[in-house]
């Protein structure tokens, strides 16, 4: 046999096993949930993904992550978007079972960089006061405390949109972010946030 004829034969070949791997790939099956899908899969992620923001443990109640996306890089602290009536503390209801509203003492959220912190969309508080460039836990505690008074007490947040980003100290690293700053509105909702921090 000449090469020309082993290439026509290992052309043939080539093509037809790419044309019975694109037929098992584009036929339809059904997925456990009954939904027909192309190539058999329904095109979710293993919970394994570090950049999927729906998978499983992402701390909110919602199921999806709405900053800090990379739960790999942030397994124990979540942006979860939602409103909630009365102060910070209260917004539990945002945060998946077994998560609670961020107060600024955990390690999870002293781990966000300032960086990390503005490299999403939204405002998210957590339950801490930032007054005096001081992380004080507890928003509600730290009014009680006499940091400043109710209406005027710098409530810590994250996000890009946050009305005050700024240098110095706080409750996460490298920098400054609050949610509410001498406002009126103190450790309480406000139509400009987008929901809360929510840690393990």
């Amino acid at each position: 046999m000449n090469i020309n004829c082993l290439q026509i034969q290992s052309r043939r070949a080539f093509v037809l096993s790419a044309a019975v791997a694109f037929a098992a790939c584009s036929s339809p099956s059904t997925a456990s949930d009954g939904v027909q899908t192309a190539g058999g899969s329904r095109g979710t992620t293993s919970a394994s993904s570090s950049t999927d923001a729906s998978v499983p443990g992402s701390g909110c109640a919602d199921g999806t992550r709405d900053g800090l996306l990379d739960a790999v890089s942030f397994p124990g602290v979540a942006a979860c978007a939602g409103i909630w009536t009365g102060t910070v503390d209260q917004a539990q209801s945002l945060c998946a079972s077994g998560w609670h509203v961020c107060t600024g003492v955990e390690a999870a959220i002293g781990a966000v960089a300032y960086n990390d912190g503005l490299a999403f969309h939204g405002c998210f508080a957590f339950d801490a006061a930032q007054d005096n460039w001081v992380c004080h836990p507890g928003c509600n505690a730290a009014v009680a405390a006499g940091v400043d008074t109710a209406e005027n007490i710098d409530m810590a947040g994250l996000g890009a949109d946050c009305p005050y980003d700024l240098g110095g100290g706080s409750c996460i690293a490298g920098g400054r972010i609050d949610a509410s700053e001498n406002s009126g509105t103190g450790c309480s909702y406000y139509a400009g946030l987008t929901g809360v921090v929510c840690c393990q």
